[in-house]
């Protein structure tokens, strides 16, 4: 039996390639879940499943679609989820999970779900050889071989220069380096560029600034332990934020209501 790692919330413990890296692949099949089902949950990352030997069914946020051999589902971030057999019969399928922030990276794929991510009220999308074949192949070569370094080999070839090998290094050192202080001088050097140059990196690549995307990780550290529990104070300081009323003003700016009020919405759910 496989199972997923999934917290009392509802929340999958995703497990990426790399500790450094927001990706995560890998290959299942459906028989080694009990009845030919996995659990229903949620995370944070994009979903992109394809099944290669078999069909399955998809449930996401109540709806139901059939994903057959050749097509791929992405599913949106946040939604309630799970892949079910179809008829009893086994899936093999492989599956790509990826964070928000990193969906430029996949091009390719991008391009066939961009109206998608644009459309906070849609939940998933079925991608067919005849309307996606680019984004489907793509999808392939990134999954295939299912561990850390075919997936960034297959990344890194869909943005093979320099610029993007050095955008991996500052986003990683955030990554590993955000609950303390993080200045940045500090992001370029882990880029060995020089600070202007870093800012034009974020701003090409992301679409946001070096700090714009450290608040961001930080945002998202916070709520994750807020979810799990954390009182407010102690998330936001072991998340980065100089103190909690900063954090407050800064979570209010960006989701339109404090972190009390959002963390209460939660638990009503």
């Amino acid at each position: 039996m496989a199972a997923l790692s999934v917290r009392p919330n509802g929340a999958e413990d995703v497990g990426y390639n790399a500790p450094d890296y927001p990706v995560r692949t890998r290959d299942g099949d459906l028989i080694r879940f009990v009845g030919y089902a996995a659990a229903c949950h949620w995370h944070e990352d994009f979903e992109l499943l394809l099944p290669v030997q078999g069909g399955l069914n998809y449930f996401v946020n109540g709806a139901r679609v059939y994903v057959p051999e050749g097509c791929a589902i992405f599913v949106h971030s946040r939604r309630l989820h799970y892949g079910y057999a179809h008829a009893q019969q086994d899936c093999r399928y492989r599956v790509l999970l990826f964070h928000p922030s990193w969906l430029g990276r996949f091009a390719p794929v991008a391009a066939a779900v961009d109206h998608l991510s644009a459309d906070g009220s849609a939940d998933d999308l079925l991608l067919t050889p005849e309307a996606d074949g680019a984004a489907l192949a793509h999808i392939r070569a990134v999954c295939e071989g299912g561990g850390a370094e075919n997936a960034l080999d297959a990344l890194a070839h869909c943005a093979d220069d320099v610029e993007w090998q050095a955008l991996r290094r500052m986003t990683g050192y955030v990554m590993a380096h955000y609950a303390g202080k993080v200045r940045l001088s500090d992001i370029a050097a882990a880029g060995a560029v020089c600070r202007s140059r870093c800012c034009r990196i974020f701003r090409d690549r992301l679409n946001q600034t070096p700090n714009a995307y450290l608040t961001a990780y930080r945002l998202d550290r916070a709520c994750d332990r807020i979810r799990g529990g954390a009182q407010i104070t102690e998330a936001a300081l072991s998340s980065g934020f100089d103190s909690a009323s900063y954090f407050s003003e800064t979570f209010r700016k960006v989701f339109g209501l404090s972190p009390s009020r959002w963390r209460d919405a939660l638990q009503r759910k």
